[in-house]
C-alpha cells in the first residue's frame, strides 16, 4: 500500500467521522497550532485533533495523539471563539463565570493562569486513569495543562469577558471590549512580544498593553 493510498483511506475515515457525528457542515471556527487542530460547532461544541503532547486537545494525558476529532467534554456547548499557539488553546466561553479557559502548553505562561509550567498537584481529567508522568514530568516544556482551566483576569479589574482572542508560538492576547477596551497579554517576552518594555521574559497573567491604548 503506498503513502498516498494510505492518506486518502485516512481522509475518507475523517470526513465520515466528522459526518457520523453531526460537524461536517456544523463548523463555525477553526483554529491550528504547530501539530493540532480544533474548531467549533454551531452548537458552542469544541472539537480538536493531532497532538495532545501538552494537553493542547484539552483531552486526557493517555491521549497523546488523536487522529479522530474528539470532544472537550467539559466545554460542550459553550464554546464562543477559539485561538491556538504553538502548542496550547484558548477559548472564549459563553459563561460568565469562566470567561476564558485555556490548556496546553505554559513554559512561559502563555496559558494566563499565573504560573509557569503545571499547578501542583497536576490537574487530571475524571476520566483519566492513564499511566503516570514521564521521568521529565517536572520540566516545565514537558508538562503542560491538560484540564481547561480560567485565565487569570482578576489582575486586570473588575470582571470581563474577552471579545477575542490570539495566540502566537508561545504568547497569548486577549481583547477586552465595552468602555474599558484595552489589549492584554500573557507569556513569552523575550522578544517584546507581550508588549512590556520591561525586563520580564515570562508574564503569566494577562496585562494589559497600555502602549496601543492611544490606538484603540
Amino acid at each position: 500500500m503506498t503513502l498516498t493510498s494510505v492518506k486518502k483511506r485516512r481522509l475518507l475515515k475523517l470526513r465520515a467521522r466528522a459526518a457520523s457525528i453531526g460537524v461536517a457542515s456544523q463548523v463555525l471556527q477553526a483554529a491550528a497550532g504547530h501539530s493540532h487542530t480544533v474548531f467549533v460547532t454551531l452548537n458552542g461544541s469544541l472539537f480538536g485533533f493531532g497532538c495532545n503532547r501538552f494537553g493542547q486537545l484539552g483531552q486526557p494525558r493517555r491521549r497523546t495523539t488523536v487522529l479522530e476529532p474528539a470532544l472537550v467534554q467539559s466545554l460542550s456547548g459553550a464554546t464562543c471563539v477559539v485561538a491556538c499557539g504553538d502548542h496550547h488553546t484558548l477559548v472564549v466561553t459563553d459563561g460568565k463565570t469562566r470567561p476564558v479557559l485555556a490548556f496546553g502548553h505554559n513554559e512561559f505562561g502563555q496559558l494566563g493562569l499565573g504560573f509557569v509550567g503545571y499547578s501542583l498537584p497536576i490537574a487530571h481529567d475524571a476520566q483519566d486513569t492513564g499511566s503516570a508522568p514521564s521521568a521529565h514530568a517536572n520540566s516545565a516544556s514537558d508538562v503542560g495543562v491538560f484540564v481547561p482551566t480560567c485565565v487569570d483576569l482578576a489582575a486586570c479589574g473588575a470582571p470581563w469577558c474577552p471579545v477575542a482572542v490570539a495566540c502566537g508560538r508561545y504568547h497569548s492576547l486577549l481583547l477586552r471590549g465595552g468602555v474599558e477596551g484595552g489589549v492584554y497579554a500573557c507569556g513569552r517576552n523575550v522578544c517584546g512580544q507581550v508588549g512590556l518594555i520591561a525586563s520580564a521574559t515570562a508574564v503569566t497573567s494577562p496585562v494589559r498593553i497600555t502602549a496601543v491604548d492611544s490606538l484603540l
